[in-house]
């Protein structure tokens, strides 16, 4: 469905980078997977960490 940058600029088309760094810390990311009309899932990429979570529907990330 669309990505949503660390800006919190979302793009539904075209290409986005993710910045892996040496050290293990990744951009923090928001996926959001799914059909308009139909299941969705959202992938979050913490930032210190690396790590993923994916939970279920359209969830907008956290400001602030």
């Amino acid at each position: 469905l669309d990505v949503v940058t660390p800006q919190g600029e979302k793009h539904r088309q075209g290409a986005v980078e993710i910045h892996f760094h040496p050290t293990g810390v990744v951009e923090p990311l928001t996926v959001h997977l799914g059909a308009e009309a139909g299941p969705q899932a959202t992938v979050i990429i913490t930032p210190l960490a690396g790590h993923l979570k994916v939970v279920e529907g359209y969830v907008e990330p956290e400001t602030g």
